[in-house]
């Protein structure tokens, strides 16, 4: 009797579906991870921006009249 080599259609639906119930735990998971590293990454980029306008001001280099000024900072 000769050996088939193969898959069955019923496997492959089975390892379909069990792929789909995978990505539909995973998608949002590696979503959220993207939007809260992006989110993270905005923060730090203006905490760097506050502090060296910070370092700006302290170091003597421009002097603050009112609080209610908007200075730009090259």
């Amino acid at each position: 009797m000769k050996k088939k080599n193969g898959f069955t259609l019923i496997e492959l639906l089975a390892v379909i579906i069990i792929l789909g119930i995978l990505m539909i735990i995973a998608i949002p998971s590696v979503t959220r991870y993207i939007s809260d590293s992006r989110k993270s990454a905005y923060v730090d980029t203006a905490k760097e921006i506050i502090g060296g306008a910070r370092n700006i001001v302290n170091g003597g280099k421009l002097e603050m009249y009112s609080t209610n000024t908007t200075y730009y900072i090259n």
